[in-house]
């Protein structure tokens, strides 16, 4: 699954998720660990499934509750579409979490958005691993991101609303 890109090898990561922000945060955590890896974003599964037949990705980064996938479907959904292609999902209520351990597939890698950056970072570090992506041997903090941009992205991961983040954070 690998692409030749302007005389270097190089994986696709797809990003899935209908929250630009998060989406955001992901690419820049992935660039940071992976710059030699192709990102591409999408709000929706169906725009990365068709996009898929032609960039093959080696990882995908996504969100569990995509306005366009059902819950009950998710699983089997993304064994269809991308079936051996490691999985690091999003999810923030225990019913979620739960059906995702219970399937035990190791290529599902499910976390919270509640997971501290730093954990969060070392869990892209294993599904960029199992995707066979070069990583940087040592992770770098986000050029891209200010640590008030990882702030609001940590606050959005705690469940709170825009208008409660600029409060807590006096913007």
């Amino acid at each position: 699954m690998v692409k030749k890109l302007e005389g270097l090898e190089r994986q696709v990561v797809f990003v899935i998720d209908d929250h630009p922000i998060v989406s955001f945060g992901l690419v820049e955590m992935v660039k940071d660990v992976a710059p030699h890896a192709r990102i591409r974003q999408f709000s929706t599964l169906k725009e990365a499934a068709r996009h898929a037949v032609e960039e093959f990705p080696a990882l995908i980064i996504t969100d569990f509750h995509l306005r366009d996938v059902q819950a009950e479907t998710f699983i089997g959904l993304f064994e269809t579409l991308f079936p051996e292609i490691p999985v690091l999902i999003t999810a923030n209520d225990d019913k979620v979490m739960g059906q995702l351990k219970r399937h035990q597939l190791d290529r599902f890698i499910a976390f919270s958005k509640f997971t501290p950056f730093a954990k969060l970072i070392d869990l892209i570090r294993v599904g960029l691993s199992k995707a066979n992506i070069e990583l940087l041997q040592i992770p770098t903090l986000s050029k891209a991101l200010t640590h008030k941009q990882v702030e609001v992205l940590e606050l959005i991961g705690a469940g709170h609303s825009n208008k409660e983040i600029a409060t807590l954070l006096k913007i």
